[in-house]
């Protein structure tokens, strides 16, 4: 398996693909996503398909997962947020601008996030909610 990464051209950011977050990771190839983490600061992986639990796997590689004070989590896992948009949505985007969610707090703990376009009612009244 070869990583490809391609950075954003901004100030941090980029794209790792040749990896299947779904599948077990050998702990060179975590050293080496945990490397390009560090060196773009935020880094994401195109189509994945991860249910929950594969997602809590992959995010435990990189350090415990804390309680999230801000949102609630997933039906289906408690230790994952959606941060999702229906494509009509208008409004202006949650936190479209730099923040901590955890400046405060003399502990801090790596986030997992699932983003996806599959909506329920129930999934957006659940965001709602949160928001």
């Amino acid at each position: 398996m070869s990583l490809t990464v391609e950075t954003s051209g901004a100030s941090c950011g980029a794209a790792i693909t040749g990896v299947q977050l779904n599948q077990p990771l050998s702990d060179d190839l975590v050293a080496e996503i945990r490397a390009h983490w560090l060196e773009h600061k935020v880094v994401a992986f195109p189509d994945q398909q991860l249910a929950p639990a594969q997602l809590v796997a992959f995010s435990e590689h990189f350090g415990e997962i804390g309680e999230d004070p801000f949102f609630g989590h997933i039906d289906e896992h408690p230790q994952v947020a959606a941060i999702q948009r229906n494509a009509d949505e208008t409004t202006s985007i949650f936190a479209e601008i730099f923040h901590s969610d955890y400046q405060k707090r003399h502990r801090r703990a790596p986030r997992c996030a699932r983003r996806d376009n599959r909506c329920s009612a129930n999934s957006t009244k659940q965001v709602r909610n949160m928001v």
